[in-house]
């Protein structure tokens, strides 16, 4: 009976807790710009973007534009390095901080390094250095009166049997890390989102299994699909959002209850009942990729919940079927306690919140576009050319890799490419800018729900 795929509801969970969140109330508001701003792990854009999703989906009447401000590599120092001309560029009611994982100088941790006295002292200079330089990244985004969040950051792999060479000790700067975010959160009074404890919990557990898994990839610094979206998931936990897309119940033929949807034209006889419905949501389609994080956080039970409960209901099996379309068969006993349609992803609901996701990845990849050519320009531009055109970005960029070649041919190797991405993307970026902005119109041009009609039917 489609066991994948129902989630069984308690009544007291359908019928107090639903009834308790009849008008949820998004963190960001409708015409609000947020922006994260972070390293590499921002730069990828998986788990913003999932944050994205769930708020084009959940709350699709409250416009929101999610901007990256993701560069690889970066730290702190860099943050304020690019503060004016990238991070400030642009007015942002919200900014998202994650920091940490090249704060930390990850080679201060090579295993051939640990007997020298000085590394020792260079590892809390590190740290040093990582709160002096959060505090003014946090004190000049206060100044322009946006409201900041902290984000803890992700683990490092320490202790998993993986590819990449160890860099034992990491993980345990990082923890440190988390403590001075907890620090200075408590100074400005700002939201803490703690990624780190989940995931290392997590990753405990994966491993005490078998070692050579991980929450995150095989490099043991950037989490894969399912690693982003536990983030999404603790994101949206640590800022209150809401349970349920919507919860319809019928009883005794008659509409008992009805969260943020509304019910009409029900019509029950016999074996059959069928009715109209107009939900305020659209469930939220979890991509392929991510669904290894359902085994490991509760999302369709805690954020994705779109109960439809029927009771009462003569013993057997009904067909439910939306809009004409078969969602699927089910017994009496699920429907009187309730079935999850948020996890069927046959529901034209559900197929119309994965066009949404289409466009939302559609804007991701844009947007990691227009920080790849950012990349290239904060991290190995001189500062008085971040602003260059293209013939004076060529010279620099000569300049650069005829350098590298004869100190670091192994880095001229990598660098090389990169370079050459950007003199052919450079002439797009301002194409690529409009795309951007044509695809966040996009999102919420599609993501509007309309009136469905329900029917089931006892079958044989």
């Amino acid at each position: 009976m489609l066991k994948n795929f129902v989630v069984a509801l308690a009544i007291s969970l359908i019928g107090s807790t639903a009834l308790a969140q009849k008008s949820p109330t998004p963190l960001f508001k409708n015409g609000q710009t947020v922006s994260f701003v972070g390293n590499s792990i921002t730069h990828a854009g998986d788990f913003h973007h999932f944050i994205a999703l769930y708020y084009a989906t959940r709350f699709p009447n409250e416009k929101i534009t999610f901007n990256n401000l993701g560069i690889r590599g970066d730290n702190t120092y860099s943050f304020l390095k690019r503060m004016d001309i990238d991070i400030l560029q642009k007015k942002s009611d919200w900014y998202v901080v994650m920091a940490g994982m090249n704060d930390v100088n990850r080679l201060l941790y090579n295993i051939d390094k640990q007997s020298d006295p000085e590394v020792q002292k260079q590892k809390q200079w590190a740290l040093n250095d990582y709160k002096k330089n959060y505090e003014k990244v946090i004190q000049r985004l206060m100044l322009t009166g946006a409201k900041v969040v902290l984000q803890k950051p992700s683990i490092y792999d320490q202790t998993g049997d993986l590819p990449t060479p160890n860099q034992p000790g990491v993980n345990d700067a990082l923890q440190k890390c988390t403590e001075i975010i907890d620090e200075l959160a408590k100074k400005y009074k700002l939201q803490v989102v703690d990624y780190f404890t989940l995931m290392n919990d997590i990753n405990k557990k994966i491993q005490s299994v078998d070692p050579k898994k991980t929450i995150i990839g095989n490099d043991r610094v950037h989490p894969n699909s399912p690693g982003h979206f536990v983030m999404a998931y603790q994101f949206l936990k640590s800022t209150a959002a809401p349970n349920f897309v919507s919860a319809i119940e019928l009883q005794k033929g008659k509409l008992k209850s009805a969260t943020n949807a509304s019910v009409s034209d029900i019509v029950w006889k016999n074996d059959a009942i069928s009715f109209k419905a107009t939900e305020k949501s659209l469930p939220f389609p979890i991509p392929s990729a991510a669904e290894p994080a359902l085994n490991w956080v509760a999302f369709n039970n805690e954020l994705n919940l779109q109960p439809i409960k029927i009771s009462p209901l003569a013993a057997g099996n009904y067909a439910l079927n939306i809009d004409g379309t078969a969602v699927g068969n089910f017994s009496h006993e699920e429907l009187q306690k309730g079935i999850n349609l948020a996890t069927i992803k046959t529901t034209p609901q559900y197929q119309q919140a994965q066009k949404v996701a289409e466009k939302i990845i559609a804007y991701r990849n844009v947007q990691r576009k227009l920080r790849d050519l950012k990349f290239v320009v904060y991290s190995y531009f001189p500062k008085h050319s971040w602003s260059a055109n293209l013939a004076t970005s060529q010279k620099v960029i000569d300049s650069v890799l005829t350098s590298l070649q004869t100190t670091n041919e192994k880095k001229y190797k990598s660098l090389q490419p990169q370079f050459e991405s950007y003199l052919k993307d450079k002439p797009k970026q301002e194409e690529w800018e409009k795309k951007a902005e044509i695809l966040a119109n996009e999102i919420y041009e599609i993501n509007k729900p309309t009136e469905h009609i329900y029917r089931i039917i006892k079958v044989n």
